[in-house]
């Protein structure tokens, strides 16, 4: 059975992954120019989120990073 930070960090990655399809997902057509500057803010927000959960696994002892 897989701990509960494990199953709390995989939530997270996947936040993030969601983060990147909303914001993939917007055009300049949708909204201007005031949208991609919120699909930049999601994205840079996403890559963050991302980077943060995989320093945490590589600093952990017991949490081996799984190839995806």
């Amino acid at each position: 059975m897989r701990s509960e930070c494990r199953q709390h960090v995989e939530a997270v990655l996947e936040v993030s992954r969601r983060l990147l399809e909303l914001a993939d997902w917007g055009g300049p057509e949708e909204g201007g120019d005031a949208c991609l500057v919120f699909d930049a803010i999601a994205r840079d927000c996403a890559y963050k989120i991302r980077n943060a959960a995989e320093a945490f696994m590589a600093r952990s002892d017991d949490y081996q990073v799984e190839a995806s």
